[in-house]
Protein backbone atom coordinates (compact mmCIF):
# COMPACT_ATOMS: atom_id res chain seq x y z
CA UNK A 1 0.00 0.00 0.00
CA UNK A 2 2.91 2.15 1.19
CA UNK A 3 4.75 1.77 -2.52
CA UNK A 4 1.65 2.50 -4.16
CA UNK A 5 1.15 5.62 -2.35
CA UNK A 6 4.59 6.48 -3.44
CA UNK A 7 4.60 5.34 -7.08
CA UNK A 8 0.86 7.56 -7.74
CA UNK A 9 2.82 10.41 -6.01
CA UNK A 10 5.89 10.35 -8.05
CA UNK A 11 4.09 9.51 -11.01
CA UNK A 12 0.79 10.66 -11.53
CA UNK A 13 0.93 13.63 -9.28
CA UNK A 14 4.32 14.93 -10.17
CA UNK A 15 4.43 14.64 -14.21
CA UNK A 16 0.59 15.56 -14.43
CA UNK A 17 0.66 18.68 -12.11
CA UNK A 18 0.18 21.41 -14.28
CA UNK A 19 -2.51 19.87 -16.02
CA UNK A 20 -4.29 19.11 -12.44
CA UNK A 21 -3.67 23.21 -11.85
CA UNK A 22 -5.61 23.76 -14.62
CA UNK A 23 -2.70 25.36 -16.64
CA UNK A 24 -4.09 23.50 -20.33
CA UNK A 25 -7.67 23.67 -19.87
CA UNK A 26 -10.55 23.38 -17.32
CA UNK A 27 -12.02 20.39 -19.15
CA UNK A 28 -8.21 18.30 -19.07
CA UNK A 29 -7.73 19.31 -14.98
CA UNK A 30 -11.35 18.17 -14.28
CA UNK A 31 -10.58 15.16 -15.97
CA UNK A 32 -7.10 14.47 -14.33
CA UNK A 33 -8.50 14.97 -10.62
CA UNK A 34 -11.21 13.31 -11.75
CA UNK A 35 -8.82 10.09 -12.60
CA UNK A 36 -7.19 10.43 -9.48
CA UNK A 37 -10.51 10.79 -7.21
CA UNK A 38 -11.79 7.49 -9.06
CA UNK A 39 -8.28 5.84 -8.52
CA UNK A 40 -8.05 7.15 -4.14
CA UNK A 41 -11.72 6.25 -3.96
CA UNK A 42 -11.07 2.38 -5.69
CA UNK A 43 -7.83 2.08 -3.47
CA UNK A 44 -10.19 3.02 -0.06
CA UNK A 45 -12.76 0.13 -1.14
CA UNK A 46 -10.26 -2.37 -1.91
CA UNK A 47 -8.00 -2.20 1.10
CA UNK A 48 -10.58 -1.21 3.77
CA UNK A 49 -10.21 -4.99 4.60
CA UNK A 50 -6.51 -4.85 5.40
CA UNK A 51 -6.11 -1.41 6.07
CA UNK A 52 -9.20 -0.55 7.99
CA UNK A 53 -8.41 2.90 9.58
CA UNK A 54 -6.27 3.87 7.03
CA UNK A 55 -8.89 3.16 4.36
CA UNK A 56 -11.97 4.58 6.73
CA UNK A 57 -10.33 8.04 6.89
CA UNK A 58 -9.60 8.23 3.51
CA UNK A 59 -13.22 7.49 2.49
CA UNK A 60 -14.87 9.57 4.98
CA UNK A 61 -12.33 12.33 3.43
CA UNK A 62 -13.13 11.70 -0.16
CA UNK A 63 -17.21 10.38 0.45
CA UNK A 64 -17.91 14.71 1.32
CA UNK A 65 -16.77 15.21 -2.38
CA UNK A 66 -19.26 12.93 -3.88
CA UNK A 67 -22.75 13.74 -5.00
CA UNK A 68 -24.31 11.14 -3.36
CA UNK A 69 -22.94 13.06 0.21
CA UNK A 70 -26.25 13.75 2.44
CA UNK A 71 -28.44 12.83 0.02
CA UNK A 72 -31.64 11.84 1.22
CA UNK A 73 -32.84 10.77 -2.29
CA UNK A 74 -35.10 7.21 -1.55
CA UNK A 75 -33.90 6.10 -4.94
CA UNK A 76 -29.98 6.63 -3.98
CA UNK A 77 -29.18 3.24 -1.95
CA UNK A 78 -28.03 3.38 1.45
CA UNK A 79 -25.04 1.37 0.56
CA UNK A 80 -23.54 3.46 -2.11
CA UNK A 81 -20.78 5.11 -2.38
CA UNK A 82 -20.78 8.74 -0.87
CA UNK A 83 -24.11 7.62 1.01
CA UNK A 84 -22.69 5.28 3.39
CA UNK A 85 -21.33 5.92 6.76
CA UNK A 86 -18.34 3.67 6.59
CA UNK A 87 -15.87 2.16 3.47
CA UNK A 88 -16.84 -0.96 5.28
CA UNK A 89 -20.73 -1.07 4.61
CA UNK A 90 -19.49 -1.07 0.54
CA UNK A 91 -19.91 -3.85 -1.66
CA UNK A 92 -15.98 -4.65 -3.40
CA UNK A 93 -15.99 -2.87 -6.99
CA UNK A 94 -16.73 -4.78 -10.02
CA UNK A 95 -13.98 -4.14 -13.23
CA UNK A 96 -15.24 -2.58 -15.68
CA UNK A 97 -14.51 -4.16 -19.12
CA UNK A 98 -14.85 -1.01 -21.11
CA UNK A 99 -12.26 0.39 -19.58
CA UNK A 100 -9.74 -2.26 -19.98
CA UNK A 101 -6.91 -1.85 -22.11
CA UNK A 102 -5.84 -5.02 -23.73
CA UNK A 103 -2.47 -3.71 -25.23
CA UNK A 104 -1.19 -2.99 -21.68
CA UNK A 105 -2.29 -6.30 -19.95
CA UNK A 106 -0.97 -8.46 -22.88
CA UNK A 107 2.57 -6.61 -21.78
Amino acid sequence: LVDFIDQLTKWYVRLNRFRIKGESGLEDALLGLNVLYDVLTTMSQIMAPFTPFFSEYLYQHLRKLHPNFGSTDASVAVDSFGRSDSVHYLMLPVPDESRMNRRAEAR
